[in-house]
């Protein structure tokens, strides 16, 4: 239905009308980012606005800079995996796209989402436009049932949740849908078209705790006298 497609209108939206804005997304995959990233410059030269005289100086496979309206500002728009590397930016937007299938490495979700794309706003949210919501993130993704960092934040108050599945394109018809439950196991049914979250529970074990019991733990023992 448009999910990464509207990020990037987003996105660009965002960096041409904030000064000095700092905008990231956060794929699950470098290739992915990179990707998005893509599609945004593709999305610029489409247009019938016309973004030459507003794109910067830097210009590579995951960073673009957009030339504010004063000439003396620059906003960025950064597309990255997600690591740690996200640590070195703030955000005065955060767009984590795919975020029910992120995989990151001896953290959790829930661990990485909190300490790393929360901290980012923690200080851009305090900023005021009189047109845009400062520090602002959006999260965009299929379920993965009922686990891991989407699930949370589907059952945080502090955050608005909204549910919009396969048939939310008018194109897309009640036909195709239900041919598509009839031949799809439930999950895959309620991840890719239903855009609902399957019950976790009565499986031997889910996707979150295989993953955690594999994590690698590091262990610094204290020195023994």
């Amino acid at each position: 239905i448009g999910k990464t497609w509207t990020a990037c209108v987003k996105a660009i939206h965002h960096a041409l009308h904030v000064n000095n804005a700092s905008v990231i997304i956060v794929s699950k995959s470098e290739p992915q980012a990179i990707m998005i990233l893509d599609e945004i410059k593709w999305m610029m030269l489409r247009a019938n606005i016309g973004f030459e005289p507003v794109i910067g100086d830097v210009e590579n496979r995951t960073e673009l800079h957009i030339i504010n309206e004063d000439k003396r500002g620059v906003s960025v728009i950064r597309c990255l995996p997600c690591t740690t590397s996200v640590l070195a930016y703030p955000a005065t937007l955060m767009i984590c796209d795919e975020m029910g299938f992120w995989e990151i490495e001896n953290m959790t979700q829930i661990e990485y989402f909190n300490r790393v794309i929360v901290s980012r706003t923690n200080e851009t949210k305090n900023w005021t436009n009189p047109f845009f919501t400062m520090g602002q993130i959006v999260c965009i993704s299929n379920p993965n049932a009922q686990q891991g960092v989407l699930w949370y934040i589907w059952n945080d108050t502090d955050f608005h949740q909204y549910r919009y599945c396969w048939l939310a394109n008018p194109k897309n018809t009640k036909e195709e849908y239900e041919k598509w439950k009839k031949k799809l196991p439930a999950d895959q049914f309620d991840s890719v078209y239903a855009a609902t979250f399957s019950s976790a529970s009565g499986g031997f074990i889910t996707d979150e705790e295989y993953s955690d019991s594999e994590r690698e733990y590091l262990i610094n023992p204290s020195l023994v006298n």
